[in-house]
């Protein structure tokens, strides 16, 4: 067993200004209050049941979110009240009698991190911190890591911080952090209530939220409905531009889908149409693209991160590039999309719980990147015009509403 040592505090505090307004979306509630709301990134602490007589920002997919960026540290949670509660510093000691004075009905104290890296390292000492300011004391939450032996022999910072561990191969991914079986024995094995693996590696991956789900541990993250939709990358443009969501052109656009409003849990996009959206070969892919006007970027469906992405230049290349996503991505449709050059990539972030309410934060900016991954997360200097950055809350609220997503994430 290893034991997690005193961590350094961190914060990083957003530079932009903000506004405070408040707009009505499908009966959902948007609030822009980042200035007096946020400090920090949120991270998880425990779980909690939904309780009608919290406002949309308390009850967060059967896990509360707390820390100085929510003002959930209730030595501080005067400043957020709704008009059916406000929440009063407490002298509560324990995970139990913060659940129960929030109306949950589960504890999350142990949590597998899937995950290795300054990944899991950030998270783990993130939820150390909140833990000492909301208890006095770091280890109210137990985690529990998967180590390599690559990382053992580097002494890599998350270990620092795990309670318990587990070795794990060295090799692919699919050989341990990305195999959803291997994760929910390893669970099962050290009885956890929960098991948190960041981004990349099976997060995108609905089978192992499934997997948790049908032996009663926690999946921190989308459901696997969320997973499926947003997992593809046909699919989710589809739905965007079908909620008036601007989106670049690409190979299916003005693609049009209906479906019932009041049945948003049974959306789905008909294979014809789908189908619409797919380039089947180099040879149509090029006449979409000169259409489209290059460049181009040639994008594998299912694809993640800088894998499945190239952006062709000319007729040539795009041959090139899209036999190359072909070997890369097997199996996988692919749909092309006109590539921006000297642009900004922002993205919006939000936090949604399982009533359908939901709150969008600060953009982050992810401009840097290297080979299509990001490199560098910053929060921006740059801010589109106020209209154009509202504009692009409200859209991110209505399609995470849309889709039904519940947790914390970014569009």
């Amino acid at each position: 067993m290893a034991s997690g040592n005193e961590e350094k505090k961190s914060s990083s505090k957003p530079t932009e200004q903000t506004s405070k307004d408040e707009f009505d979306i499908d009966d959902s509630q948007y609030i822009d209050n980042t200035n007096n709301l946020l400090d920090e990134s949120p991270e998880f602490s425990s779980s909690f049941a939904n309780n009608p007589s919290l406002s949309s920002v308390d009850s967060i997919n059967d896990v509360t979110f707390h820390s100085k960026t929510l003002s959930y540290n209730l030595r501080t949670t005067s400043r957020l009240t709704t008009e059916s509660i406000s929440l009063q510093p407490t002298n509560m000691t324990t995970l139990h009698e913060l659940c129960h004075f929030l109306g949950g009905s589960h504890v999350i104290n142990k949590i597998l991190i899937a995950n290795n890296g300054i990944t899991a390292a950030t998270y783990m000492r993130l939820i150390r911190q909140w833990s000492y300011e909301m208890f006095q004391q770091e280890k109210t939450i137990k985690f529990v890591v998967m180590i390599t032996p690559e990382d053992r022999k580097a002494n890599a910072e998350y270990i620092q911080y795990a309670d318990e561990y587990v070795d794990v191969v060295d090799g692919p991914l699919h050989m341990n952090y990305s195999n959803c079986e291997f994760i929910l024995e390893i669970a099962k094995q050290f009885c956890v209530q929960a098991v948190w693996t960041g981004w990349n590696h099976p997060l995108e991956n609905p089978k192992l939220s499934e997997l948790l789900r049908q032996h009663g541990i926690i999946f921190i993250g989308p459901s696997e409905k969320t997973m499926l939709i947003l997992g593809d990358k046909i699919t989710s443009t589809i739905i965007a531009q079908n909620v008036d969501i601007p989106t670049l052109l690409w190979s299916g656009s003005n693609l049009k889908v209906e479906w019932n409003e009041k049945d948003l849990e049974n959306i789905n996009i008909p294979i014809d149409i789908y189908e619409k959206a797919c380039v089947i070969d180099a040879k149509e892919g090029v006449e979409i693209a000169s259409r489209i006007g290059f460049p181009v970027m040639i994008k594998a469906s299912k694809g993640s991160g800088k894998n499945g992405i190239q952006t062709a230049t000319n007729r040539h290349n795009f041959q090139h590039y899209f036999r190359q996503i072909k070997k890369d991505i097997p199996n996988s449709p692919i749909l092309v999309m006109k590539c921006v050059d000297n642009c900004q990539r922002l993205e919006i972030q939000i936090i949604a719980d399982q009533n359908g309410h939901i709150i969008s934060f600060f953009n982050h900016n992810h401009s840097i990147q290297q080979q299509h991954e990001k490199s560098i997360e910053e929060t921006s200097r740059i801010l589109p015009p106020p209209k154009i950055l509202e504009q692009m809350k409200k859209g991110a609220v209505r399609l995470a509403k849309l889709i039904g997503y519940v947790g914390v994430g970014t569009i």
